[in-house]
């Protein structure tokens, strides 16, 4: 149960869609009762729809929409990829030729 007496589903494993019906377009219902059509056959637009079917689709919609595949490939897509030991040595480097201080390097290879 979230806050303010919401139930949430969590499942316990990803399901598969058939192939076209994981690009069917998503019918919504904002809160403002705006309704509006999301695409799914754009990745971008996929991600925005299964942000907002996770946030705030029911049961039906979540297991008709959302592909288990698809939604591990558009988060992976949005990760931020490891930096290797030599990257980071590189970037020291550079940051340290440019004159910044042991603090101010650590500072900035944290922000990333």
């Amino acid at each position: 149960m979230l806050a303010g007496g919401r139930a949430c589903h969590v499942p316990d494993q990803l399901w598969r869609l058939d192939p076209p019906d994981c690009f069917v377009p998503v019918r919504v219902s904002d809160a403002d009762g705006t309704r509006r059509t999301l695409n799914l056959l754009d990745r971008e637009s996929r991600v925005e729809a299964y942000v907002w079917l996770l946030k705030n689709g029911d049961e039906t919609q979540l297991f008709t929409h959302i592909d288990g595949a698809l939604l591990v490939a558009n988060l992976q897509a949005r990760l931020p990829r490891p930096v290797s030991r030599r990257a980071r040595a590189r970037a020291i480097k550079r940051l340290a030729e440019r004159g910044l201080t042991v603090d101010e390097i650590r500072a900035v290879l944290r922000r990333r």
